[in-house]
């Protein structure tokens, strides 16, 4: 073989190489977006296992490519009560996508507290106040998880903080009343039961 002859069959080598890697890398992409789509078409129809089953090949062969897949295979796996899952899903999400971290870091509190691990409840949405400061739902669900944590006076804070930014929230009301009964300031407590009640929130044992 003559060198010229060598260097053609190594290009025409090396061009063959580089289309297959190409057309892999191609088909990989569309069956990533397919698996992804199956996924979301499972969830909108509330076929769980579907939709955790698409969204796991997609994630099998992009595992690094998008945190919002994580994200919706932990919503569905929060809803199968595999919590412990949810939140690897959820930490995952917030890893690949820090710029949509509250929502990720909300979806996982939210699993910390079904898992009732209010510690870890109080830090994540923590972190979503400090993204979000006017988030009315993250000041109720700390405020929870303190009431929970036998924190009352800091659960009344964080109520009172939720009830400024959304004055509608009945859970709110009802959450700072039992604060309230805890600290011994019976009079709060019944006006709050009593705005709860006009908000449409049942309160247990109230007449």
């Amino acid at each position: 073989m003559t060198k010229e002859r060598y260097f053609k069959v190594k290009r025409i080598i090396i061009c063959a190489v580089v289309t297959i890697l190409f057309n892999a890398a191609f088909a990989n992409a569309e069956s990533y977006h397919e698996y992804v789509s199956l996924g979301n078409a499972a969830f909108h129809d509330g076929k769980i296992d579907d939709a955790i089953e698409n969204y796991t090949k997609a994630i099998q062969m992009e595992p690094d490519k998008e945190g919002k897949v994580y994200n919706l295979r932990g919503i569905l796996y929060r809803q199968k009560g595999k919590y412990t899952l949810a939140i690897k899903d959820f930490t995952k999400a917030i890893e690949l996508d820090p710029e949509n971290a509250e929502r990720y870091l909300a979806n996982r509190g939210n699993a910390y507290g079904f898992k009732s691990d209010f510690k870890n409840v109080v830090k994540d949405f923590s972190e979503v106040i400090k993204l979000n400061p006017e988030s009315g739902e993250a000041y109720l669900l700390r405020g929870k998880a303190l009431l929970f944590m036998g924190q009352p006076a800091k659960a009344v804070n964080d109520l009172t903080s939720a009830i400024k930014i959304n004055p509608e929230a009945g859970e709110a009301y009802k959450l700072r009343s039992m604060a309230y009964e805890i600290l011994g300031k019976k009079s709060k407590s019944k006006a709050d039961k009593e705005k709860a009640k006009n908000l449409g929130i049942e309160i247990k044992g109230a007449h």
